[in-house]
């Protein structure tokens, strides 16, 4: 998030060119890994198990779809031209997209479908907590579809998106530690209810061991008159 804006921040202020496309670098760096970062989260909260190579899979792809994105000034794949203009003091860059362009917008699409399957998928499996946490992480991932949607629609020069990101992935957060919380007084629960059932195990033993010797006799002598099935029963016992 902070390089994100950092990005966005020193693009405003760029005085040239060359200064704005290395802006323009640092903020797709973060926007890059932004969706990321947001699966990762999802992945936790929902409990879903998944290879430990995840990580670096999805780490060699972004880091291959910055490269492209960080073309701008050297390559005319990503944008065939772009120039430096000033809008109200601040600085933009006025882009003719490339043929590859379309790439991030493809690398945007699968992670949103990634993120809505595995809230669907930890539904349906139930490895998620309740049903209101799954709707909450379904909302904050629909968002950010619903505002890409309308930058390709209405092709606002604000990226929005970023913004979007950066709200969504803190919400994400807040609902993860909502939910260690909940898991961490879950388990202390249990732990109090494991020590009661041990506590009032013990003192059914010691009542057990002050029974008096007629009763124990007593005990004795109907074990004598067991069936073979109460016997077995009571071996099991």
């Amino acid at each position: 998030m902070l390089v994100v804006n950092t990005g966005y921040t020193l693009l405003s202020v760029s005085s040239s060119l060359e200064m704005a496309l290395w802006a323009n670098r640092l903020s797709y760096l973060g926007s890059v890994f932004l969706p990321f970062t947001m699966l990762m989260i999802i992945l936790n909260v929902t409990s879903t198990k998944h290879s430990s190579k995840l990580h670096g899979v999805l780490g060699v792809v972004a880091l291959f779809i910055f490269l492209i994105a960080a073309t701008p000034g050297i390559s005319p794949i990503y944008y065939k031209e772009v120039s430096l203009v000033t809008v109200d003091g601040v600085s933009a860059l006025e882009k003719v997209y490339g043929p590859l362009h379309p790439l991030y917008l493809v690398y945007l699409l699968g992670y949103f479908s990634a993120m809505v399957t595995i809230i669907i998928r930890s539904y349906v499996k139930k490895t998620i907590g309740s049903t209101s946490h799954a709707v909450i992480i379904a909302i904050a991932v629909f968002v950010n579809i619903g505002v890409w949607l309308i930058e390709q629609i209405s092709h606002i020069e604000f990226e929005f998106l970023s913004i979007s990101y950066i709200i969504s992935e803190l919400f994400l957060l807040g609902v993860h530690l909502v939910m260690n919380e909940n898991n961490r007084l879950r388990e202390l629960v249990i732990q109090k209810d494991e020590v009661l059932r041990a506590t009032s195990a013990d003192n059914d033993l010691k009542k057990f061991g002050e029974i008096t010797s007629d009763e124990k006799e007593l005990f004795a002598q109907g074990l004598r008159n067991l069936t073979h099935t109460e016997n077995e029963v009571y071996k099991f016992y």
